[in-house]
């Protein structure tokens, strides 16, 4: 997001700018044969993840659980009895997070790619071309330790006040940066004990 979802119109500006303004539906119709009748749905794409965890997968225990999607941005969803909340006093508004302001930016710049890339840029004066790439010299490099490390802590710290007025102890992570909460998930743990959670 920010996306028209039921007319299936993008309104975003902070990534995919090229698809600002477009009809995805009257895309779509133009390249798929006969489908002039085909009724098309948006949903965000982290919702879509979250409700399918709810349903199928890791969240399908839980009574109510924080889902982010980490990858080129940060997505989210908030699944309460295997149903999306975007709105009410225990979420933000409709259930984004993405916007949310943390440190001197926004979650989305620090809680994705270029947030990993640029703070370990920040320490080296090395522009990586992702986090892969970060994480494969996890072990050998202080600077990649650094980085994910302190993704991890401040992910704890961006997350914790959310879970907590969500009342839910579960949080679940997809995306392509779960590859690597083998690295990050231990100083993720340690920022939740520390704001006095068991998640």
């Amino acid at each position: 997001g920010p996306f028209d979802y039921a007319n299936g119109i993008s309104q975003m500006e902070h990534k995919m700018p090229h698809i600002k303004g477009l009809s995805v539906a009257d895309e779509l119709r133009k390249r798929i044969p006969n489908s002039e009748n085909l009724e098309f749905r948006f949903v965000n794409d982290a919702n879509s993840f979250a409700l399918g965890e709810a349903y199928f997968g890791g969240a399908k225990d839980a009574d109510r659980v924080v889902v982010l999607a980490i990858g080129t941005g940060l997505g989210s969803g908030f699944i309460a009895d295997h149903q999306i909340v975007e709105s009410g006093e225990t979420v933000p508004p409709d259930g984004e997070v993405w916007n949310l302001p943390y440190g001197d930016d926004i979650a989305d710049a620090q809680f994705s790619t270029r947030g990993i890339t640029g703070r370990y840029e920040k320490l080296t004066g090395v522009k990586m071309p992702g986090v892969k790439e970060i994480a494969q010299i996890y072990d050998t490099d202080p600077a990649a330790r650094q980085t994910l490390d302190a993704f991890g802590w401040e992910l704890a710290d961006f997350t914790a006040p959310l879970i907590k007025q969500f009342q839910c102890k579960d949080i679940l992570i997809g995306g392509n940066i779960a590859r690597c909460l083998n690295l990050f998930g231990p100083k993720m743990e340690e920022g939740y004990k520390a704001a006095g959670l068991d998640v």
